[in-house]
């Protein structure tokens, strides 16, 4: 009795062994009387067994798994303790940080289970059992980058609001800000989620016998592999770019604010707060990049396996870099949303729309009733029409008027010989 056994190197490094031409796929480990069958059960153990990759990674692994609960335990610590003080985009950060160390824990979990499978006795379990703990595995390392993704685009989100808030961008140029930060995180949701579900098809078919040569598909998700982590490098840039640019708005604020005794201190605060927010924020974005560019090695696991090993280390170092930056962030980013706010901020929230109103025809100078007049001098009303119509008024008056304003200068019913100056000083005198 023969068995072909043959090996396909998998993604990570380790190998991976499908057979063929076998009628009893446990008489590698079973049948000791047949010298045949006995060298093909040397030769699949040699190649599917516990070595020192395995033992490398899993001694490796094991203490960043403690780090990570460690870190676990004490966000959710430092959650409690300022619960009550802490606002809700606070919060929102909170819990995308929890979900970051759970995905991270859980992907700890499944790397070490994926190079622990080929202690199973049984082979083909062993194989099957290892297509479907490293699917799981890949899979929650998608989920960490994204989830990595949404809290730099929550932070830069937070900076927006207060730039906006602060009046120092417009309201237009703040939804372009917001639809490029949301059209990232589509497409990058998109490359992943294709990722994604290669994966688990990658896996039902190598844990099947259906194809038995998979380097074909080996191939392709090692490209999708790539892409996606080339796409994780575009979006990570241009976040940064993004934060950079807000961050230079928010200095710049402070470049120009006038700054008084009075004021000195709360001028102060709040550049050390944004000092310590773009610092902090600049190391999340060289985390991220060094994330980014550990993929490279992933590729290079065709030459030598062990180049998986240097993207483990430099992805968990750079996961542990991330996760203290975020723990550092909360405070800055609080007082930044604190001390950042317009003068008089909180008589403008009182302010009516009839206040506006009336501050606005306040203003009307003599120079503006000559415009007025210059204006719709020109036009006159006709013999034989003995109404305005209300959309010709609207559309005459629209670039020196708002929509409180034309419902304060209605036009006064008059004779039909009328000009539109005449109706215009009525309406500002009745405003007086």
């Amino acid at each position: 009795m023969k068995f072909h056994v043959f090996s396909i190197s998998s993604l990570d490094g380790s190998s991976s062994l499908l057979q063929s031409e076998h009628k009893n796929p446990q008489a590698t480990f079973q049948n000791n009387n047949n010298s045949s069958s006995s060298n093909s059960t040397n030769n699949t153990t040699s190649n599917f067994s516990y070595g020192l990759y395995q033992e490398i990674i899993v001694y490796s692994n094991i203490p960043f798994f403690a780090i990570f609960c460690g870190m676990l335990v004490v966000s959710v610590a430092s959650f409690a303790i300022q619960y009550k003080t802490v606002r809700r985009n606070q919060k929102i950060l909170f819990g995308l940080l929890f979900a970051l160390l759970c995905f991270v824990i859980v992907n700890m979990l499944t790397r070490i289970g994926s190079e622990l499978t080929v202690l199973i006795p049984d082979l083909d379990t062993a194989i099957k059992t290892n297509q479907y703990v490293k699917a799981v595995d890949r899979v929650v390392v998608i989920l960490v980058l994204y989830v990595e993704m949404l809290i730099l685009s929550h932070i830069c989100k937070i900076l927006l609001d207060t730039t906006k808030a602060i009046n120092k961008i417009s309201l237009i140029v703040y939804k372009r800000y917001q639809r490029f930060l949301i059209t990232l995180l589509v497409i990058i949701a998109a490359v992943f989620t294709l990722v994604t579900v290669f994966v688990f098809i990658f896996a039902g078919i190598s844990s099947s016998n259906i194809v038995h040569d998979t380097t074909t598909l080996n191939y392709i998700l090692l490209a999708l592999l790539v892409c996606g982590g080339l796409t994780f490098l575009f979006a990570a840039i241009m976040i940064t770019i993004l934060l950079n640019i807000i961050g230079k708005i928010l200095l710049s604020s402070m470049n120009s604010e006038l700054k008084t005794d009075v004021t000195q201190g709360s001028h102060l605060i709040k550049k050390n707060a944004l000092s310590r927010a773009i610092s902090l924020q600049i190391g999340l974005s060289i985390s991220l990049l060094c994330q980014a560019f550990g993929f490279v090695c992933i590729p290079l696991t065709i030459l030598w396996k062990y180049n998986m090993i240097i993207f483990h280390h430099v992805y968990n170092i750079a996961l542990c870099i991330f996760i203290v930056f975020i723990l550092s962030i909360f405070n800055p980013l609080k007082q930044i949303q604190q001390k950042f706010k317009p003068e008089n901020g909180s008589n403008q929230r009182r302010r009516t729309t009839f206040d506006k109103m009336m501050e606005r025809a306040s203003v009307v100078s003599d120079s503006s009733v000559d415009y007025y007049y210059e204006y719709n001098d020109e036009d006159f009303v006709d013999e034989d029409d003995h109404t305005l119509d209300k959309e010709h008024y609207e559309s005459s008056f629209y670039n020196i008027s708002t929509t409180q304003r034309s419902k304060i200068h209605q036009p006064i019913s008059t004779t039909t010989t009328t000009r539109f100056g005449s109706s215009l000083s009525l309406r500002i005198d009745n405003t007086r």
